[in-house]
């Protein structure tokens, strides 16, 4: 057989393959924002590498390199990710080799401003179930591995 042409393991043909197969199933604004991505940051960093050889360190100074711009360099981050996964999906990865999986998003003044309350029903779950481990007790820890 003829030799595999090369771009086709590329991050680029792996983000065209994925935009491709999305179709349909993202929103007209997300396909907007990931074609911005992809084109302004993530394929001149990373399209030319072929899709198995990317490790968190080259995922990791990709993102670290925005971190003047920290929400376009966490969304840039997520956008990796999810094109990491959609490869092990397709077979060109070994799942759970994302290599975007092990790099820290930062934390953004926006974050910090986050606060979410809860609404009556769940408030009347929390103390029912609070009014349940008083009387009953609570039952033991899960055993983690």
């Amino acid at each position: 057989p003829p030799p595999a042409d090369p771009a086709t393991g590329t991050v680029a043909a792996l983000a065209a393959r994925y935009l491709s197969k999305s179709r349909g199933r993202l929103r007209a604004s997300t396909a907007t924002l990931y074609g911005h991505l992809l084109r302004v940051h993530i394929l001149p960093a990373l399209g030319a590498r072929p899709v198995a050889d990317v490790t968190t360190a080259d995922v990791s100074a990709f993102h670290a390199a925005m971190h003047d711009r920290r929400t376009v360099a966490d969304g840039s981050l997520r956008l990796v990710s999810t094109l990491l996964r959609f490869a092990e999906r397709e077979g060109l990865r070994p799942r759970g080799s994302n290599p975007a999986a092990d790099v820290p998003r930062y934390a953004t003044a926006a974050d910090a401003r986050r606060e979410r309350y809860l609404d009556a029903g769940e408030l009347a779950a929390l103390v029912a179930a609070l009014d349940r481990a008083e009387r009953e007790g609570l039952p033991p820890a899960p055993h983690r591995t």
